[in-house]
């Protein structure tokens, strides 16, 4: 039995398995809002590759997500995929790094997703 809550354990482990908060918190919130804003920076140039306005508005789906910090995985994982077209010139291979800090690192506590899916506490009520 005891084997079996271990593999429950295993398996409820989130993502990122902490969101760090102060100095720490506050320099990945600048890196999401960095990354993002770095996204944006050549707005016809790079997702001409791609043709159409719809790279283009994904990516700013992609960057408002990732400066709010909700849905990060799935808003980096945007950006992952509209950042391969920028690879050819300097800026695509700089947010790609962006990216990928953001991607190993969490969203940090000053995050939607902090504030959604962050540690708690769980107390239970003492038996009578």
């Amino acid at each position: 039995m005891a084997g079996l809550a271990a593999r429950a354990d295993e398996a409820m482990q989130r993502l990122y398995s902490m969101f760090p908060d102060r100095g720490p918190g506050v320099g990945l919130l600048l890196l999401r809002v960095d990354a993002a804003m770095v996204m944006l920076l050549d707005p016809e140039g790079a997702w001409l590759v791609f043709g159409g306005p719809w790279p283009m508005r994904l990516a700013w789906v992609a960057a408002v997500l990732l400066a709010c910090g909700w849905l990060t995985p799935f808003a980096l994982s945007l950006g992952l995929l509209l950042t391969l077209a920028r690879l050819p010139e300097p800026a695509g291979w700089v947010v790609l790094g962006l990216l990928l800090s953001v991607l190993l690192l969490g969203p940090g506590a000053y995050s939607l997703d902090a504030r959604r899916y962050g540690r708690r506490v769980l107390r239970r009520p003492p038996r009578d």
